[in-house]
């Protein structure tokens, strides 16, 4: 059994997380407050902003949410500390948000085109 062509395909796939995760560190353009960051991403993911503060753990909303802390490290330059500091998650759950949605972005074309349309509605 050949598995080259899965090596390359795990490695293509390696190296596109890798430079998501060095284009999320960076904060470009203005930045958003978190209501800002959060109101758009309610909005795209069709769930109420207030909601994406709650420990609600229906899909839609965790998803969103993880959107939303993305943006703020993305966008505002905030540390974790401070992020899981304001929204009152622990730092883990925080780094874990910014994991998953960098995991979705590299092996779905949809979500990846979702998270672009939230980020140019930030700017």
């Amino acid at each position: 059994m050949n598995i080259e062509p899965l090596v390359a395909a795990v490695e293509k796939l390696r190296l596109e997380v890798m430079a998501l995760r060095e284009s999320a560190a960076r904060p470009t353009g203005t930045n958003p407050n978190i209501e800002e960051v959060f109101v758009a991403v309610a909005r795209e993911f069709h769930v109420d902003a207030d909601d994406m503060f709650t420990r609600q753990r229906w899909q839609p909303l965790v998803t969103a949410r993880h959107v939303g802390i993305f943006f703020l490290v993305r966008r505002t330059g905030m540390s974790a500390s401070e992020i899981s500091r304001r929204l009152k998650l622990g730092n883990g759950t925080v780094t874990h948000a910014v994991n998953h949605v960098l995991n979705l972005m590299a092996t779905d074309q949809e979500f990846r085109e979702r998270v672009r349309l939230i980020e140019n509605k930030l700017k």
